[in-house]
């Protein structure tokens, strides 16, 4: 095993993007407690739910965590440096979460932190790990989910399309406004060229297909380029987004289901934190849903089992 200052130094050495990735996270989770969301991880045992690189894990042990197991469905070890595997305090598992929640600390005290970052909108069964998670873990135990909504302007998770400008605090779209050029589709056909290359899951061929020059509004490039486009597409959900990721990869929760579904596997609420877009909510929309759903970012809950 190897200490945690020299594990810390071989990342900044070996894998400078991944040490910057790092150093984001813990101070991400260095504004979390300083507001009051995540409680003091000093001397606790974590366990970071669907860890993807690992970098919170590691941020949990600099922030003074006994120790921290990270799990995730698929460890991609070619994403994760290799010194984390030999951190001492630090455990990296492969599994289901659920199938973990029985077993992954039958050696130790079991954790007194479960830590949920943008995970619980992939979980399909969501309310089926929340009752294994607390059945398993002892009552008192702290759990933090931060929630990505679907019923927000990307909550689909179309990023090739749409991203979000922190200054203005907006979702905004990165599509080329092909549709008002004489080019027409030439226009955005290196930004479609990207797509493929970069984010085949999301814009293939069947998306490719659909575009037409001579009307733009049936494309899905065009439809896809404005916020909100899952939603207000709903009706025709299979050709705009004819992608498996799509109909495969998110839950569809709102946030009050998230909130009920912790409520009803045993936790209590204990903080609920909204982050508000300024985005207008379009027309089509207004009535169907709540503005407050519709330009809630992320939800991050602070619960805590009874």
């Amino acid at each position: 095993m190897i200490a945690f200052d020299e594990a810390v130094a071989r990342t900044a050495r070996e894998l400078p993007a991944w040490h910057a990735e790092y150093v984001a996270y813990r101070a991400r989770l260095r504004y979390w407690i300083d507001l009051g969301a995540l409680s003091d991880p000093s001397g606790q045992v974590v366990w970071d739910m669907g860890c993807g690189a690992v970098a919170f894990s590691l941020a949990f042990l600099a922030e003074g965590a006994k120790a921290v197991l990270g799990s995730d469905t698929v460890v991609d070890r070619s994403r994760i440096p290799a010194a984390l595997f030999e951190t001492e305090g630090l455990r990296i598992v492969q599994g289901d979460t659920a199938a973990l929640a029985a077993s992954a600390w039958t050696d130790t005290e079991g954790p007194t932190l479960l830590f949920m970052h943008l995970v619980s909108e992939h979980v399909a069964d969501l309310p089926a790990l929340l009752r294994s998670v607390r059945s398993n873990c002892r009552s008192g135990t702290r759990l933090f989910v931060h929630h990505d909504n679907y019923y927000q302007p990307v909550g689909h998770h179309d990023h090739g399309f749409l991203s979000h400008r922190p200054a203005s605090n907006s979702i905004e779209s990165n599509a080329t406004r092909c549709w008002e050029s004489v080019a027409r589709c030439e226009a955005s056909a290196a930004h479609r060229e990207i797509l493929r290359r970069d984010r085949g899951f999301q814009w293939g061929e069947a998306s490719e297909a659909t575009r037409d020059p001579a009307n733009c509004d049936a494309c899905n490039y065009r439809i896809r380029a404005e916020p909100w486009a899952h939603l207000t597409a709903a009706d025709r959900f299979t050709r705009v987004f004819p992608e498996p990721f799509f109909t495969a990869a998110l839950n569809k929760i709102t946030p009050f289901q998230l909130r009920q579904h912790l409520i009803e596997a045993g936790f209590d609420i204990r903080s609920d934190l909204r982050d508000l877009l300024t985005n207008r909510v379009p027309a089509a929309l207004e009535g169907k849903f709540t503005d407050a759903d519709l330009r809630t970012m992320t939800v991050t809950l602070v619960a805590e089992s009874r």
